[in-house]
């Protein structure tokens, strides 16, 4: 009798607690996280491409000239290390690098500037004709894209909240995407572990998007020329 009586709240609460959370589908994960995402269009002054204000300014700055020049579309790249050491490095007043290539086309071609906190580069042209390409073949995949962070798991709880599993480093590089086309911006952001931490859910799903594949592109192209 005293077993039983044993097994009676094991069983209840067994009950209680799958019918109290339910453990969510991998679609079910990225419906809910990308949809609290939806509203990634923002005006120019409300796009944060670096923590320091004048950097940000000096970003602008060069937009709105580029926007005399009657360049409607822009696409910008950061890239920062959070916990990197700078050692002779007088172009940054960050305690950490960070890197911004401004992108845009001219008659077919794309030219880009880099900004390197208090330094900036002349411009050049990229060499790989392939990234104007596959931007424009597929603009709409690419800004629509929801990159998902490093999701172990998560529950859905009787009162609709979703709890998720996640995984978070505070050191490491961090990415940003920005495209302009008038006056609407998007930005995507990630980090390194959202495509190399293969315990994450959607580890496979991130690198099959096309935001990758073209930030994979820009790496191979600028992203590893940094002279500051």
């Amino acid at each position: 009798m005293k077993r039983k009586l044993l097994l009676i709240p094991f069983l209840l609460g067994a009950v209680f607690n799958s019918t109290a959370q339910k453990k969510l589908t991998n679609q079910e994960i990225i419906n809910s996280w990308c949809s609290s995402k939806e509203k990634r269009n923002t005006e120019k002054d409300s796009i944060h491409i670096s923590f320091i204000q004048e950097v940000n300014k000096k970003v602008i700055e060069l937009i709105d000239s580029l926007g005399r020049g009657n360049v409607d579309s822009i696409l910008i790249y950061s890239k920062s290390y959070p916990g990197s050491y700078i050692l002779n490095k007088p172009c940054f007043t960050t305690p950490y690098p960070e890197y911004i290539y401004v992108i845009w086309p001219v008659n077919g071609e794309l030219n880009f500037k880099t900004i390197a906190g208090n330094c900036e580069s002349g411009v050049g042209q990229l060499r790989s004709s392939e990234i104007f390409s596959y931007l424009a073949a597929n603009k709409e995949d690419i800004i629509n894209a929801c990159i998902m962070p490093v999701i172990l798991g998560a529950q859905r709880s009787t009162n609709k909240s979703i709890k998720y599993s996640m995984s978070m480093i505070d050191h490491e590089p961090n990415y940003s995407l920005v495209f302009k086309s008038g006056k609407i911006y998007r930005q995507l952001n990630f980090a390194e572990s959202f495509l190399q931490n293969k315990k994450s859910l959607f580890w496979k799903y991130n690198l099959n998007l096309k935001a990758i594949y073209l930030w994979n592109l820009l790496e191979a192209e600028i992203g590893k020329s940094d002279k500051f």
